[in-house]
């Protein structure tokens, strides 16, 4: 693991490959799908370029779909879009794809942000389980994301209604970070009452998605985000879920990926602990407490520790200092300069300074965030 934290955001790949990406992605094709018309025609630019006939020689139905979709817009119009939706969509080769994404077998391309993404997101634990969870279950998915939000861990989750809305809740109720993965576009929240909350989650960490902007919430968009969640975590917790339940899918695809897998008990007359209680059979390991996932974790989140000390340790006592008034939350100039009580001039140097060795971002208003 790389100890170099600084992100860059914005697209440094292939130029004329996202543009095209992104259009495409109004076909909505599965990744498999989408891999195997890539490498058939050499490229987005060769397949959306392609003569009709050429397509209907390969597929008559994706022929049909592709000349109505090349009809009705333009990649530079689906860019504009998207910038005027205030997201970006990265691609994996784009230094802001996130760290953990890019190791699975089919990362998303693209993958559609709205929100702030920071590699500090790569030290992260994702929290699922039942849409019908009992009470318990929802206190205890707050309690585990609360925890794990003060100590630095970022939530990750899928926007859904009962453990996944809880495990994001806890996160931003402990001021901590937390990324939701949608199964459907960005301009289009799902479950719609969790609108508030993907909003608050967009101003506390960010909304992910490999859907194009207004795509529906299609019933097969779930198991396929799923390999998403897993993937940005370093281990994937279960809190209440049947034993068909979707969060079994994001645990086993977990394990496919190598990451951690752990599991809450419950009551055996619960029927949402049969989920927990299977996978726990299966080798997944029992948690209780917040420092059980920590010491389960220990050796990761201790590489990711020091590399952060490593980092912190180049700044200059006062640039140090500063970034403490710093997070993810914007902050306007004066507002950090009262909190600093230090000279506006010196201030602005550090900041100044900490930008540009990618510490802090500025934003368009002139309020800064942490990189």
């Amino acid at each position: 693991m790389s100890c170099d934290l600084t992100v860059q955001y914005g697209n440094n790949g292939d130029a004329d490959m996202l543009p095209y990406m992104v259009a495409l992605g109004q076909l909505d094709l599965s990744p498999k799908r989408k891999t195997e018309l890539l490498k058939y025609f050499g490229g987005p630019g060769a397949l959306w370029r392609a003569p009709d006939t050429v397509v209907r020689g390969f597929d008559t139905d994706l022929a049909e779909r592709l000349s109505k979709l090349r009809a009705s817009t333009t990649p530079e119009a689906e860019m504009e879009r998207l910038a005027g939706a205030g997201c970006q969509a990265l691609l994996p080769g784009d230094d802001g794809y996130p760290v953990n994404l890019k190791e699975i077998y089919d990362p998303p391309m693209p993958l559609y942000v709205k929100g702030i993404l920071s590699m500090r997101d790569q030290k992260s634990v994702a929290i699922v389980g039942s849409r019908r969870p009992t009470q318990q279950g929802k206190e205890i998915a707050v309690r585990l994301a609360y925890g794990l939000a003060e100590q630095g861990i970022t939530i990750i989750s899928g926007l859904a209604r009962g453990i996944d809305t809880a495990a994001h809740r806890g996160a931003l109720k402990a001021g901590g970070r937390t990324l939701a993965v949608l199964g459907s576009g960005l301009d289009n929240i799902y479950p719609p009452e969790n609108c508030r909350l993907a909003d608050k989650i967009a101003e506390n960490g960010a909304l992910l998605s490999e859907f194009c902007l207004r795509s529906i919430p299609a019933a097969w968009h779930f198991p396929q985000r799923n390999r998403i969640i897993s993937g940005l975590a370093l281990a994937v917790i279960v809190v209440e879920a049947g034993d068909k339940s979707g969060a079994l899918i994001t645990a086993y695809m977990a394990l496919e990926q190598g990451r951690d897998v752990m599991a809450v008990p419950g009551s055996i007359d619960n029927p949402m602990s049969r989920g927990p209680h299977k996978l726990i059979r299966q080798g997944a390991l029992l948690v209780e407490t917040v420092d059980d996932i920590i010491e389960a974790l220990g050796m990761q989140l201790c590489l990711f520790d020091s590399c952060e000390k490593e980092t912190l340790e180049t700044l200059t006592e006062s640039q140090a200092a500063l970034l403490k008034f710093i997070d993810y939350k914007p902050r306007f100039t004066e507002e950090i300069i009262m909190l600093a009580d230090g000279s506006a001039a010196m201030i602005g140097s550090d900041l100044t300074l900490l930008e540009l060795k990618g510490y802090i971002k500025q934003l368009s208003g002139g309020a800064y965030i942490r990189a």
